[in-house]
């Protein structure tokens, strides 16, 4: 997951980077970093990027969690339930929030990318509190 969590937060910083690298210095409107974060939101490669990464992280958490709900419906503790259940629902929230931002048009892609963000921290932070080292 922290590969995910890297890729998403260094991926955009990357994709900005090579954006301004390309800015001539006589337009000082688009040296600004709100013009790149704009240069970056209209750029289709760039969305695809976001959610081709995204896609990949989201099949490795579903395998993740998959497994996870196996064991400790094997062991079939109340704990165990509990945190599979606690699990569910964040990966639940994850969930949605993928399938927003895939429909997401120009106007509601940064707020859905936002969203889908806070999630995907939620879920991690979730998993960190009862995942299976905790159970």
């Amino acid at each position: 997951m922290k590969m995910l969590l890297a890729a998403l937060v260094i991926g955009p910083i990357v994709l900005a980077g090579t954006a301004q690298a390309g800015v001539t210095p006589s337009n000082p409107l688009r040296g600004s970093a709100s013009a790149i974060h704009l240069a970056a939101a209209e750029n289709p490669a760039d969305r695809k990027t976001y959610v081709q990464t995204k896609d990949a992280g989201m099949a490795r958490w579903r395998s993740r969690i998959d497994e996870f709900t196996a064991r400790t419906h094997a062991n079939a503790t109340a704990a165990g339930d509990a945190a599979s259940h606690e699990i569910q629902g964040a990966w639940s929230h994850v969930q949605q929030a993928s399938a927003t931002l895939d429909a997401a048009g120009e106007d509601g892609w940064d707020n859905a990318k936002k969203a889908f963000e806070h999630a995907s921290h939620d879920l991690e932070a979730t998993w960190a509190r009862v995942g299976p080292s905790k159970n």
